[in-house]
């Protein structure tokens, strides 16, 4: 994907895995799956604006991102969980 005038290249593998190429920014995960005939993923660029809010939603899979700038808030049943600049969360 091609964002902020740059390449993204997401590969996905078992912890261990060696990028083929490009500068590795960060690993998100691991990710607990339930077992599945097939996966899909879906990947995505959002910006938001400080006080931004989603709607309430769920997946049926988990929801995992990497923070570029600014902040991200999580907010489920079982708290409230903050990442920052260059961290991930899932």
């Amino acid at each position: 994907m091609e964002e902020e005038g740059k390449v993204w290249l997401s590969e996905f593998g078992p912890k261990e895995f060696v990028p083929r190429g490009g500068e590795p920014v960060a690993v998100v995960g691991p990710l607990e799956l339930p077992p599945a005939k097939t996966y899909d993923a879906d990947i995505a660029y959002a910006v938001l604006r400080p006080g931004d809010r989603s709607r309430v939603h769920t997946h049926p899979g988990p929801e995992a991102w990497y923070v570029i700038a600014g902040e991200q808030c999580l907010e489920t049943p079982e708290g409230t969980t903050k990442a920052g600049i260059g961290q991930t969360m899932l």
